[in-house]
């Protein structure tokens, strides 16, 4: 399998995985609250490792669903980049290993907060 395969590979399966989440989760909400959404309940999380480690806190399966399949859809590009720097790696290509350690940290460290785009 060759790299294109392997990253169109993850990107259908993540997609796939996400929107089946999103669908489930929305048509949950959907039967269980009707179509009015309630504005009044804020959730907010400072990065998206916070938002993951609150997961095992939320009572409500439904937004639990919800939460998973975003993270799912937002977490695609970051497996990807890990994907291919492993693919370089193994296949001893310095100058790409290089360019996508870059990207990676860039991508670790936006995940875990340390920068901000806002």
């Amino acid at each position: 399998m060759d790299l294109e395969a392997l990253l169109g590979l993850i990107l259908v399966i993540g997609v796939f995985i996400g929107l089946i989440m999103l669908s489930i989760g929305l048509g949950a909400y959907i039967y269980f609250h009707g179509i009015e959404i309630d504005l009044s309940k804020t959730i907010r999380f400072k990065d998206l490792s916070t938002w993951i480690m609150s997961l095992g806190y939320q009572d409500d399966v439904i937004m639990k669903m919800l939460s998973i399949g975003l993270i799912i859809i937002i977490l695609i590009p970051y497996t990807r980049v890990i994907a291919s720097l492993i693919w370089f790696i193994y296949h001893k290509d310095l100058k790409f290993i290089l360019f996508t350690l870059f990207v990676a940290t860039v991508l670790t460290l936006s995940i875990i907060g340390l920068l901000r785009s806002f």
